[in-house]
């Protein structure tokens, strides 16, 4: 019998990164913020919780929301054996909600594999401690990859340019799984 998979985006980081990927897969954009979720059609997560604003790095925020929207979460990956997660922490929503949706995802029997991007040494410390922090609490759960730390420490360039970098990184991890899996 084989998966059904879906790919799941989370934060404006993750939508970026599924927005890029070829493949057949179904894919759902979640974000908190009503701008990201306008521009990918995707999901809107913690309405109540964030008002007619995002999460806005507040990872508290962040993983309320996604516990406010458990039933529409549940809804969503109802017929999938497979959840593969992408993600960029460091931010509210994603370090904030992508926990709790891992958890979601488990308690419905799905499979979970999550893709994801740290900040880098250059940015700011706080998203690094909020990154380090949701990463633990994911990787206590499921299957979790990040791209060689060590390309990030040898980026010469701009921030706008390693964002982009990084966005690649963790795009070609996603379509490396989809290949070995296919």
């Amino acid at each position: 019998m084989s998966q059904k998979q879906l790919i799941m985006a989370i934060g404006n980081g993750g939508c970026k990164i599924v927005k890029s990927l070829e493949t057949d897969l179904d894919k759902v954009f979640i974000d908190t913020d009503p701008e990201v979720i306008d521009k990918y059609d995707g999901v809107r997560i913690g309405p109540k919780t964030c008002g007619s604003y995002s999460a806005a790095g507040d990872i508290k925020l962040g993983q309320a929301a996604a516990i406010e929207s458990k039933k529409e979460i549940e809804g969503i990956i109802n017929d999938y054996n497979e959840i593969i997660i992408v993600t960029l922490l460091g931010c509210g929503t994603s370090s904030g909600s992508t926990p709790e949706i891992v958890e979601i995802c488990q308690n419905n029997n799905k499979k979970v594999v999550v893709f994801t991007g740290l900040p880098a040494k250059h940015e700011l410390k706080q998203r690094e401690i909020i990154a380090a922090n949701s990463f633990k609490k994911i990787a206590e759960k499921c299957e979790v990859n990040i791209p060689d730390l060590e390309l990030d420490k040898n980026y010469k360039g701009s921030l706008a340019g390693f964002l982009e970098f990084k966005k690649d990184l963790v795009l070609n991890l996603v379509e490396e799984y989809l290949n070995a899996e296919n």
